[in-house]
Protein backbone atom coordinates (compact mmCIF):
# COMPACT_ATOMS: atom_id res chain seq x y z
CA UNK A 1 0.00 0.00 0.00
CA UNK A 2 2.80 2.47 1.20
CA UNK A 3 5.16 1.70 -2.33
CA UNK A 4 2.20 2.19 -4.30
CA UNK A 5 0.14 4.64 -3.27
CA UNK A 6 1.59 6.44 -0.48
CA UNK A 7 1.99 10.51 -1.13
CA UNK A 8 5.40 11.13 0.22
CA UNK A 9 5.05 14.75 -0.11
CA UNK A 10 1.62 15.53 1.49
CA UNK A 11 0.61 12.40 3.15
CA UNK A 12 -2.29 10.20 2.54
CA UNK A 13 -2.86 7.73 -0.35
CA UNK A 14 -3.43 8.03 -3.98
CA UNK A 15 -6.55 5.82 -5.68
CA UNK A 16 -3.40 4.86 -8.37
CA UNK A 17 -0.16 3.92 -8.59
CA UNK A 18 2.58 6.27 -9.73
CA UNK A 19 3.17 4.02 -12.47
CA UNK A 20 0.23 3.25 -14.22
CA UNK A 21 0.84 4.60 -18.20
CA UNK A 22 -2.99 5.29 -18.18
CA UNK A 23 -3.55 7.80 -15.30
CA UNK A 24 -3.15 11.42 -16.29
CA UNK A 25 -3.89 13.32 -12.86
CA UNK A 26 -3.65 10.94 -9.39
CA UNK A 27 -6.49 11.49 -7.02
CA UNK A 28 -7.50 11.08 -3.66
CA UNK A 29 -10.71 9.92 -2.65
CA UNK A 30 -12.10 12.84 -0.18
CA UNK A 31 -15.49 11.33 0.17
CA UNK A 32 -16.96 8.57 2.07
CA UNK A 33 -20.03 7.72 -0.19
CA UNK A 34 -21.69 4.29 0.34
CA UNK A 35 -19.02 2.75 0.51
CA UNK A 36 -15.71 4.61 3.16
CA UNK A 37 -12.90 6.49 0.92
CA UNK A 38 -9.73 4.65 0.62
CA UNK A 39 -7.60 7.31 3.29
CA UNK A 40 -10.79 6.64 5.69
CA UNK A 41 -10.56 3.14 5.88
CA UNK A 42 -6.21 3.01 5.38
CA UNK A 43 -6.69 5.37 8.67
CA UNK A 44 -8.42 2.89 10.62
CA UNK A 45 -6.42 0.37 9.86
CA UNK A 46 -3.41 1.95 10.30
CA UNK A 47 -4.36 3.04 13.95
CA UNK A 48 -5.61 -0.33 14.18
CA UNK A 49 -2.10 -1.96 13.42
CA UNK A 50 -0.60 0.37 15.56
CA UNK A 51 -2.86 -1.30 18.34
CA UNK A 52 -1.76 -4.63 17.38
CA UNK A 53 1.48 -4.80 16.83
CA UNK A 54 3.26 -1.25 17.64
CA UNK A 55 5.29 0.86 15.27
CA UNK A 56 6.26 -0.25 12.13
CA UNK A 57 9.88 -0.87 10.50
CA UNK A 58 10.30 -0.51 6.53
CA UNK A 59 7.99 2.67 6.30
CA UNK A 60 11.03 4.88 5.45
CA UNK A 61 11.04 3.97 2.27
CA UNK A 62 7.98 4.88 0.61
CA UNK A 63 8.60 7.82 2.65
CA UNK A 64 6.23 7.20 5.37
CA UNK A 65 8.16 7.62 8.63
CA UNK A 66 8.79 4.86 10.73
CA UNK A 67 5.44 3.49 11.95
CA UNK A 68 1.95 3.08 11.55
CA UNK A 69 0.63 5.87 13.70
CA UNK A 70 2.51 8.51 11.91
CA UNK A 71 0.90 7.41 8.13
CA UNK A 72 -1.87 7.39 9.88
CA UNK A 73 -1.88 11.14 10.92
CA UNK A 74 0.25 12.12 8.16
CA UNK A 75 -3.45 11.00 6.49
CA UNK A 76 -5.86 12.95 8.49
CA UNK A 77 -3.85 15.61 8.07
CA UNK A 78 -3.56 15.91 3.99
CA UNK A 79 -7.48 15.31 4.06
CA UNK A 80 -7.83 17.78 7.00
CA UNK A 81 -9.47 20.48 5.01
CA UNK A 82 -12.24 18.05 3.39
CA UNK A 83 -13.62 16.90 6.89
CA UNK A 84 -12.97 20.45 8.69
CA UNK A 85 -15.19 21.98 5.78
CA UNK A 86 -17.46 19.77 4.92
CA UNK A 87 -17.74 16.86 7.61
CA UNK A 88 -20.56 14.99 6.41
CA UNK A 89 -18.70 14.07 3.61
CA UNK A 90 -16.43 11.55 5.39
CA UNK A 91 -18.39 10.27 8.67
CA UNK A 92 -15.53 7.15 8.26
CA UNK A 93 -12.68 9.55 8.80
CA UNK A 94 -14.24 11.22 11.51
CA UNK A 95 -14.30 7.72 13.61
CA UNK A 96 -11.04 7.53 12.43
CA UNK A 97 -10.61 10.73 13.60
CA UNK A 98 -12.01 9.65 17.29
CA UNK A 99 -9.61 6.40 16.80
CA UNK A 100 -6.60 8.46 16.48
CA UNK A 101 -7.56 10.47 20.01
CA UNK A 102 -8.23 7.50 21.69
CA UNK A 103 -6.26 5.59 23.72
CA UNK A 104 -5.72 1.52 22.61
CA UNK A 105 -7.40 -1.38 24.70
CA UNK A 106 -6.47 -4.50 23.28
CA UNK A 107 -8.56 -7.74 24.25
CA UNK A 108 -6.37 -10.81 24.53
CA UNK A 109 -7.98 -14.16 24.27
CA UNK A 110 -6.05 -16.83 25.79
CA UNK A 111 -6.94 -20.20 24.58
CA UNK A 112 -7.80 -22.85 21.94
CA UNK A 113 -9.96 -21.10 19.22
CA UNK A 114 -11.92 -24.54 18.42
CA UNK A 115 -12.89 -24.88 22.04
CA UNK A 116 -16.55 -23.88 22.74
CA UNK A 117 -15.38 -21.66 25.81
CA UNK A 118 -13.26 -19.49 23.60
CA UNK A 119 -15.83 -19.20 21.07
CA UNK A 120 -18.02 -18.21 23.88
CA UNK A 121 -15.90 -15.40 25.01
CA UNK A 122 -15.39 -13.75 21.52
CA UNK A 123 -19.27 -14.00 21.13
CA UNK A 124 -19.36 -11.60 24.00
CA UNK A 125 -17.06 -8.93 22.39
CA UNK A 126 -19.10 -9.30 19.20
CA UNK A 127 -22.45 -8.29 21.07
CA UNK A 128 -22.17 -5.17 21.36
CA UNK A 129 -20.41 -1.55 19.18
CA UNK A 130 -17.01 -1.38 20.92
CA UNK A 131 -15.21 0.22 18.14
CA UNK A 132 -12.07 1.47 19.83
CA UNK A 133 -10.25 -2.22 20.29
CA UNK A 134 -8.11 -4.59 18.67
CA UNK A 135 -8.68 -8.42 19.19
CA UNK A 136 -5.63 -10.82 19.93
CA UNK A 137 -5.15 -14.26 20.30
CA UNK A 138 -2.88 -15.76 22.75
CA UNK A 139 -2.66 -19.19 21.62
CA UNK A 140 1.46 -20.31 21.87
CA UNK A 141 1.75 -20.52 19.02
CA UNK A 142 3.75 -18.85 16.13
CA UNK A 143 1.33 -15.84 16.11
CA UNK A 144 1.73 -15.51 19.81
CA UNK A 145 5.56 -15.28 19.58
CA UNK A 146 5.71 -13.06 16.44
CA UNK A 147 3.23 -10.70 18.59
CA UNK A 148 5.24 -10.75 21.65
CA UNK A 149 8.19 -9.93 20.14
CA UNK A 150 6.43 -6.38 18.66
CA UNK A 151 4.51 -6.15 22.01
CA UNK A 152 6.75 -7.26 25.11
CA UNK A 153 3.61 -7.83 27.30
CA UNK A 154 1.88 -10.38 25.57
CA UNK A 155 5.18 -12.88 26.40
CA UNK A 156 3.53 -13.69 29.73
CA UNK A 157 0.24 -14.41 28.51
CA UNK A 158 -0.22 -18.10 27.48
CA UNK A 159 -2.93 -20.39 27.47
CA UNK A 160 -4.06 -22.91 30.05
CA UNK A 161 -4.86 -26.79 29.31
CA UNK A 162 -8.79 -26.33 28.81
CA UNK A 163 -9.30 -23.16 29.88
CA UNK A 164 -9.72 -19.55 27.83
CA UNK A 165 -8.79 -16.65 30.04
CA UNK A 166 -9.27 -12.73 28.50
CA UNK A 167 -7.29 -10.11 29.86
CA UNK A 168 -8.58 -6.37 28.90
CA UNK A 169 -5.02 -4.13 28.47
CA UNK A 170 -5.23 -0.45 28.07
CA UNK A 171 -2.19 0.66 26.45
CA UNK A 172 0.24 -2.23 28.10
CA UNK A 173 -1.18 -2.63 30.95
CA UNK A 174 -3.45 -5.98 31.36
CA UNK A 175 -6.52 -6.59 34.12
CA UNK A 176 -6.43 -9.55 36.07
CA UNK A 177 -8.01 -12.02 33.55
CA UNK A 178 -11.64 -13.08 33.70
CA UNK A 179 -12.79 -16.61 32.26
CA UNK A 180 -16.70 -16.69 32.16
CA UNK A 181 -19.19 -14.83 29.23
CA UNK A 182 -20.62 -12.85 32.52
CA UNK A 183 -17.76 -11.66 34.09
CA UNK A 184 -16.38 -10.42 30.29
CA UNK A 185 -19.31 -8.89 29.83
CA UNK A 186 -19.08 -6.65 33.27
CA UNK A 187 -15.82 -5.84 32.20
CA UNK A 188 -16.69 -4.55 29.47
CA UNK A 189 -18.90 -2.45 30.55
Amino acid sequence: MDGLFWDADRGGYFNSSADDPTVIVRLKEDCDGAEPAPNSVAVMNLIRLDWMIGPATGGEQAGAGPGYRDRALRSLEALRPQWTRLPQALPQMLCAVEMALADPRTVVLAGDPSTAAFRALTAVLHEGLRPRRALLCADGAAGQKWLAERRPYLAPISPRPHATDVYCCDGQACQAPVHTPDDLRALLV
